[in-house]
């Protein structure tokens, strides 16, 4: 459940830096994920209601990342789709350093 959030968090924050609209779904499920990296390691047990909210807020990620809901699909960017990864393992190797500064 950590990472399926982790994945679709990372994407969706991409997607809103790339300058793109929510909703209040988007901006609710972003949230939770503010204070849960904030709060949580990929060793924690997500089991019970934890794990169902940590997968249902990973399931509106990714229809918000997919243009599912929000403002739609985008045309896909070549370098967006190449430096992606490495942003993403960038950010979660300074998490887990406990070196990570979000933003807000």
């Amino acid at each position: 459940a950590y990472y399926q959030l982790a994945h679709q968090w990372i994407a969706a924050k991409l997607n809103v830096l790339n300058g793109a609209a929510t909703t209040g779904t988007v901006d609710a499920a972003l949230a939770f994920g503010d204070t849960f990296f904030d709060n949580s390691l990929p060793d924690g047990n997500f089991k019970g209601k934890a794990g169902k909210d940590i997968r249902a807020y990973a399931s509106t990620l990714a229809a918000y990342n997919e243009g599912d809901i929000g403002p739609g699909h985008c045309d896909e960017d070549r370098t967006s789709i190449a430096i992606a990864p490495l942003l993403i393992g960038a950010y979660l190797w300074q998490r887990r350093r406990g070196r990570h500064r979000v933003t807000r």
